[in-house]
């Protein structure tokens, strides 16, 4: 995986339990697509507290999980 490191994943991620899959990050093949997303909304949203919008950057970023081993 150190190979992978800062680039994005190629491949679905989730978090498994023994009963099954409990979560699933977005399909690999959008998140280039939402990562592009999420930082024009940060360049362009001018309203909030940086605070509330490094807020909902992290949020964004756990749930979109854009590397394979969650820390890039």
């Amino acid at each position: 995986m150190i190979g992978d490191a800062g680039k994005l994943r190629n491949k679905n991620v989730c978090v498994r339990s023994e009963e099954g899959i409990i979560w699933m990050a977005p399909k690999y093949t959008i998140v280039d697509e939402i990562m592009d997303n999420l930082f024009l909304f940060l360049k362009k949203e001018k309203e909030l507290y940086p605070s509330v919008k490094s807020s909902i950057f992290y949020y964004e970023l756990e749930f979109i999980y854009p590397f394979l081993d969650g820390n890039g």
